[in-house]
């Protein structure tokens, strides 16, 4: 796995709108034009609620630090989802990524889930899985080592990160490619599903058609034949009345 600041750069535009900022901050540091932002130090009860939530139930605060969306309070023994904050067994999702909806929660506790809404900050999870913060963490590791101006070197250890953490956002992006593969093929065959079914109905439409053209030609027929019978049947019976008339003369 190579770790270079252009690689970073493709990934990042590569996932789209979810990683946006962090793309944008690599286009800066590549141009030479990123300036670190200012640290900003929060007290520990800022910092408990901006990276921990409360339980549904007892609304101790909890923070989640690995593993999927299943939580256990130690407090109360309640389980819920880690993302929208319902019971375990009504969202069942073990990776769910819905908001939490602030009315469905009893009307003493929605305050606290409007707060989780406001203050909580998704990408301060502890998940090594999440996009956003992988590259987030190399964002920091371009500013500091892949600078185009040149960077500080890094150590054995911050290489190993480096890498491991490169390696994870290429297997991200290639189950992303895979997946928009997959959609495509589906795409494809669905268009092609649609354009056959609309070949049988032109088909169908041509058969209908034929036949009415052909109704309407043999009735066509049938009025003129009718027609000529109703002339036959007149000249008939002109020719009978002609003779009654000329024997009654005589």
């Amino acid at each position: 796995v190579v770790v270079s600041l252009a690689r970073l750069i493709e990934l990042a535009e590569q996932f789209g709108r979810v990683c946006g900022e962090e793309a944008k901050t690599l286009r800066e540091i590549e141009a030479g034009t990123y300036t670190p932002k200012p640290q900003v130090t929060l007290t520990s009860a800022e910092l408990v609620y901006k990276t921990c939530k409360p339980c549904p139930k007892c609304e101790h605060r909890i923070e989640k630090n690995g593993g999927c969306r299943h939580m256990v309070c130690a407090r109360c023994r309640h389980e819920f989802c880690w993302s929208c904050l319902k019971p375990h067994r009504e969202c069942g999702n073990f990776q769910c990524s819905k908001p939490p909806v602030v009315e469905s929660f009893r009307p003493e506790l929605q305050e606290a889930i409007r707060m989780v809404k406001e203050c909580y900050d998704p990408a301060s999870e502890q998940d090594a899985r999440s996009l956003p913060r992988l590259l987030a963490q190399m964002v920091e590791y371009a500013a500091k080592f892949l600078r185009p101006e040149g960077g500080e070197e890094p150590d054995e250890r911050e290489k190993a990160r480096a890498v491991e953490r490169m390696g994870e956002l290429e297997s991200a992006a290639r189950f992303r490619q895979d997946r928009e593969r997959e959609e495509l093929w589906r795409r494809r065959q669905l268009r092609e599903s649609r354009e056959r079914e609309l070949e049988r109905g032109r088909e169908v439409d041509a058969t209908k058609r034929l036949a009415i053209a052909q109704q309407l030609a043999g009735d066509a027929v049938r009025e003129q034949e009718a027609a000529k019978q109703g002339e036959g049947v007149r000249q008939s019976d002109s020719t009978d009345i002609a003779g009654s008339k000329g024997q009654e003369q005589g």
